[in-house]
């Protein structure tokens, strides 16, 4: 039920999950800190790959005294990409799920089992890596880059 709750205001605790109510404040006061922070100071080009996008947020959730925080980017590829490179950076990876949202449509309208197999590998790691850190890891990226070049060559309107 929290996945319908961002703003975390329900109580969702139990010994299996922990508390997945205040997972979803934390990641909405991250989002909201680096965007605004962006959007303040450079949201053309962003603030760059050596920012510290956590910095605004540690003060806003009140950790700045937790030295076991050891987070590093605010768990959203697309929040990320906008706050590292800004509206430009943002364009280009929109530019990127287009052609892979063509991609996977023509896949889809072809029907071909290996290939709805591929596609569907590909939407699950882009929506994943739109609400967590799923790309920012090179064991997922490689599993979602050689994925969406395997679906891509299915793809191919072929002789």
């Amino acid at each position: 039920m929290s996945i319908f709750d961002p703003a975390g205001k329900g109580s969702y605790i139990n010994g299996d999950s922990g508390d997945p109510g205040d997972n979803n404040r934390f990641r909405t006061i991250w989002w909201r800190d680096v965007i605004g922070e962006t959007l303040e100071k450079n949201p053309v080009f962003g603030l760059g790959f050596g920012s510290d996008l956590a910095s605004r947020f540690l003060a806003d959730y009140d950790l700045l005294t937790d030295e076991s925080f050891a987070a590093r980017s605010p768990h959203s590829l697309i929040v990320t990409l906008f706050g590292r490179t800004g509206f430009v950076g943002l364009f280009a990876w929109l530019t990127v799920s287009a052609g892979l949202a063509r991609m996977v449509w023509r896949l889809f309208r072809k029907g071909e089992p290996d290939g709805i197999g591929l596609a569907c590998i590909v939407c699950v790691y882009w929506i994943s890596a739109c609400v967590g850190v799923v790309l920012e890891s090179p064991m997922a990226a490689l599993v979602f880059w050689s994925a969406a070049g395997l679906a891509s060559s299915s793809a191919q309107e072929g002789p």
